[in-house]
């Protein structure tokens, strides 16, 4: 099973982290509980099907993805 997580660069040396998921509020509670941050929830609208989705958004400094195991 591949473990990697996709992050994007941003130009002020953070990182975001876009998590989708079939279950945003179960996912959303369990990362604010378990790591102790903050998330947006961001609703979108896919293109080709129409599919009204909800992603989870994440951006925090360098330093944190340090000690972050995922």
């Amino acid at each position: 099973m591949n473990n990697n997580i996709p992050v994007l660069d941003g130009l002020n040396h953070g990182k975001s982290v876009i998590i989708i998921s079939e279950k945003p509020d179960e996912v959303g509670d369990s990362i604010i509980n378990h790591l102790n941050i903050s998330i947006t929830f961001l609703y979108g609208e896919g293109g080709f099907l129409g599919k009204k989705e909800c992603y989870l958004l994440y951006y925090e400094q360098v330093s944190f993805f340090q000690k972050v195991s995922f």
